[in-house]
């Protein structure tokens, strides 16, 4: 009875690392919802790979802590950097990602950057963001005329990062709270 139950708690904890390593590679699919997946442009397809790969690893890292005691404090640093993490990631979400209607394919959203170029200082002067988005086009090199590259590539490589962070050390911590349950058989 108590080894079917540490089997069950483990296979939850494992499909539930699963799920969250495949967000990457669901969110890229799913482009109206930019909480899984930030729009980062050209990179987005590979990215999203390598993304759930290392949201993998760290689920599976767990595994390799010998102690209970460890494994618990373990836990509980990733669950925090995991917390701390999400705040970072929505505050570059709500900064960098601004979306556009279309008439097709409903709200798009893209990655802008932080720094305006001298022509969209000069033609968009007064102009939100949204509404340069939407004056200059969607495409990479849309954006990258109103907003300078380096501004754009920085501001993708922090929603990259700050996204990779809070998903894999939340994997992390999933992993190390069950490697510290009871049921399990580290000592």
């Amino acid at each position: 009875m108590m080894a079917q139950r540490r089997a069950k708690g483990r296979f939850w904890s494992r499909l539930v690392r699963v799920g969250i390593a495949a967000l990457p590679l669901a969110g890229e699919k799913i482009q109206h919802v930019p909480l899984l997946w930030p729009p980062l442009g050209s990179i987005e397809t590979y990215a999203a790979g390598l993304a759930a790969g290392i949201i993998a690893l760290f689920g599976a890292l767990p595994a390799l802590i010998k102690t209970k005691a460890l494994a618990k404090t373990g836990a509980w640093i990733g669950l925090g950097l995991s917390v701390f993490s999400l705040f970072v990631y929505g505050y570059f979400l709500l900064t960098y990602v601004k979306g556009v209607e279309t008439n097709d394919k409903g709200t798009l959203y893209r990655t802008i950057g932080s720094q305006r170029t001298d022509e969209a200082l000069q033609k968009c002067h007064g102009m939100t963001d949204s509404e340069m988005l939407e004056y200059a086009g969607l495409k990479d090199s849309d954006i990258e005329r109103m907003w300078t590259s380096t501004s754009v590539n920085r501001a993708r490589f922090e929603l990259f990062v700050s996204y990779i962070l809070c998903f894999a050390s939340a994997n992390f911590a999933i992993g190390a709270f069950v490697r510290a349950s009871p049921d399990t058989t580290a000592k």
